[in-house]
């Protein structure tokens, strides 16, 4: 039997985890900055998928604003894979594409 959690995880099973899981799991939402992860951690337990979108949204508005403009202007990863393919093949959602073509600084 594997210690690592089943997908799609419940959220029981997310707010079960250990902080190093959950930045294992989550450190790259927020532009594959780990710190955001590791501040949203601290706000579990989460009741619902909003509350924990919220919940990361509120770590990333607790650092400082120098901070919150580098990971604004972090390069996302997603340069050269369009909106049909991403990663492995994977769709990257609507909402996702959009918000990448108006932040796209890849040349």
């Amino acid at each position: 039997m594997s210690d690592r959690p089943e997908f799609p995880l419940s959220l029981a099973a997310v707010n079960r985890m250990t902080a190093a899981d959950f930045v294992r799991h989550f450190g790259d939402v927020a532009e594959h900055s780990p710190w955001v992860a590791e501040a949203a951690a601290e706000l579990r337990p989460f009741s619902d998928i909003p509350s924990m979108v919220a919940g990361f949204e509120a770590a990333m508005r607790s650092f400082s604003r120098e901070r919150q403009l580098k990971l604004i202007r972090a390069p996302s990863g997603s340069c050269g894979k369009g909106d049909t393919g991403g990663e492995g093949g994977r769709r990257v959602a609507p909402r996702a594409s959009r918000r990448r073509a108006r932040h796209a600084r890849c040349r």
